[in-house]
């Protein structure tokens, strides 16, 4: 899996974590409209009322296209050089919220609605399992660029058409998958109620990024690791705040 670096340039192909990037585009516009997910405090951090928010996502990784595309030094430089393509278009970026801002909304909170973001996977929940299925099919796009023999100008235009494909049909699969079982808040409010119970041993499925999740025990008292350990530093991070105010 590859990690979060800053990209690259190569001619028209841009890969570059920046904003405004060379072509004009800027990856957190897709963050409009995102202001009433809902912001919170993190332990040890509670001079601010307001320190995380939710997060802008490249459905199509920086790391990835970066290692398999414009550094690739065995695809003919003319042909990544003239292809227009750039990671940071909106059309490849999706907001998602953040597992504290389920419990911010639903537990601190004490809401009975869904959130604003219901049926949205969060983004710090098996992030690195969706990049991994991303980056087998950025692998074979960066292979095939490399064994077309065509022209440039046809390969240029392949190498663009698969880019495109791949990020048309992972934007939505990603954002469907917080639609499965009962969707995120048919099964976060469903466990709230019993746990234990036979309908809420896959609660965590919609929540999570990968088609395939790592199973999440529902947060509760007593439990010291994981989404437990998330709820229990979210609360005493409003309490630390409450207490300086």
């Amino acid at each position: 899996m590859a990690g979060h670096t800053e990209g690259a340039e190569r001619g028209k192909f841009c890969s570059l974590r920046v904003e405004p990037c060379p072509c004009g585009n800027k990856y957190t516009d897709i963050m409009s409209g995102t202001g009433s997910w809902g912001k919170y405090p993190q332990k040890h951090r509670v001079l601010k009322a307001v320190e995380r928010s939710p997060e802008a996502h490249h459905v199509l990784p920086v790391a990835s296209v970066t290692a398999e595309i414009t550094a690739n030094s065995k695809i003919k430089d003319e042909v990544v050089k003239n292809t227009q393509w750039c990671v940071n278009d909106k059309a490849n970026m999706i907001a998602l919220p953040l597992f504290e801002m389920t419990f911010l909304h639903y537990i601190i909170n004490e809401e009975d609605s869904a959130p604003p973001f219901e049926g949205l996977p969060m983004h710090n929940y098996d992030h690195g399992a969706f990049q991994d299925e991303v980056d087998a099919k950025l692998k074979k796009i960066g292979n095939d660029a490399q064994a077309n023999t065509k022209a440039h100008e046809d390969a240029t235009k392949e190498l663009k058409g698969a880019l495109d494909s791949l990020r048309d049909a992972c934007n939505p699969k990603l954002a469907s998958r917080g639609k499965r079982g009962k969707g995120t808040h048919g099964e976060f409010v469903n466990a709230m109620k019993d746990p234990d119970a036979a309908s809420a041993e896959e609660w965590y499925v919609p929540f999570s990024m990968a088609d395939d999740p790592d199973p999440r025990p529902f947060p509760r008292v007593g439990l010291k690791s994981g989404l437990s350990k998330k709820l229990k530093d979210l609360q005493e991070a409003f309490e630390a705040f409450a207490a300086r105010t």
